[in-house]
């Protein structure tokens, strides 16, 4: 069963979907075509960067994931639900998630 079916045969309005952006971009998943498909059942988003081809995840910024497009996307569906930085580690865990933030921040301005 895919995604939209379930959603749909569930049909309950408590019941939403954690959208991962990195891992659509490493599956090879048209991610524009899945964020518009599946608009009304979406609550998060994981802002995720990973290489295609089930790669690794990597620093934003930094692999395959198309973040200009996702976002450009998101905010055509009026997207509002919530943003969850699921990003590489990084050598400072403070300094990176601050360069992650501030990643975040420049593409929703």
């Amino acid at each position: 069963m895919n995604l939209l079916a379930l959603m749909e045969r569930v049909s309950h309005p408590n019941f939403k979907i954690n959208y991962d952006l990195g891992n659509s971009c490493a599956s090879g998943f048209p991610t524009d075509f899945a964020l518009r498909l599946l608009a009304q059942y979406l609550a998060g988003i994981h802002i995720k960067d990973r290489k295609k081809l089930f790669g690794p995840t990597v620093p934003l910024g930094t692999g395959d994931t198309d973040f200009k497009g996702n976002f450009s996307t998101l905010n055509e569906i009026s997207y509002s639900g919530y943003y969850i930085i699921q990003g590489a580690r990084g050598g400072d865990d403070f300094e990176t998630a601050k360069k992650y933030l501030a990643f975040v921040r420049r593409l929703l301005s």
